[in-house]
């Protein structure tokens, strides 16, 4: 008795085991690849979320335009302060969603949630834009829009075919 009960444990065991490691392989598909794009290493794009997206662009028709998921860690700057003091506790990071244009090199803010130290929502996020309503900014040059810009429009060009680009310094001058 005392042998099939220990069998019997056993089984249960490897069940839990396995099971386990066949969700850990199947929720990789799903797992963010966060590279990091700026030399302090506080900001990060998910190069798996980089993606060529259509949508109602005035004044966009044709051009390249992409998505990609980043994150941003909290700097300590005046402007993290604030926002600090406006939420009422500290945030650890924040998430957007922005969209490239490559043609035009310019930025949009999709939407953006802010995250504090438990990694629990702060804000519910700013409702998604609409694409025909997006405010577009100018990539300024040397800055962590730049990097963005550099992984999404150049790596997606193929320019040299035979290079693999993983990581956005490859891109800095």
């Amino acid at each position: 008795m005392k042998i099939r009960k220990r069998v019997i444990l056993l089984g249960l065991v490897l069940g839990i085991i396995i099971s386990q490691f066949i969700m850990h392989e199947n929720n990789k598909a799903f797992a963010a690849s966060w590279e990091t794009i700026s030399q302090d290493e506080k900001s990060f794009i998910d190069t798996g979320s980089v993606d060529k997206v259509t949508g109602n662009f005035i004044g966009r028709y044709g051009h390249k335009i992409y998505s990609a998921w980043i994150k941003i860690l909290n700097k300590g700057t005046e402007e993290d302060k604030e926002l600090n003091k406006y939420f009422g506790k500290t945030y650890w990071y924040k998430k957007a969603r922005v969209f490239i244009d490559c043609d035009r090199k310019e930025i949009a803010i999709k939407s953006a949630t802010y995250f504090d130290l438990k990694e629990s929502a702060i804000t519910n996020g700013m409702s998604d834009v609409q694409d025909y309503n997006l405010d577009w900014d100018s990539i300024i040059p040397e800055t962590t829009g730049e990097d963005i810009y550099t992984v999404a429009c150049l790596s997606n060009q193929n320019i040299d075919s035979s290079t693999v680009y993983t990581n956005p310094y490859l891109y800095q001058k």
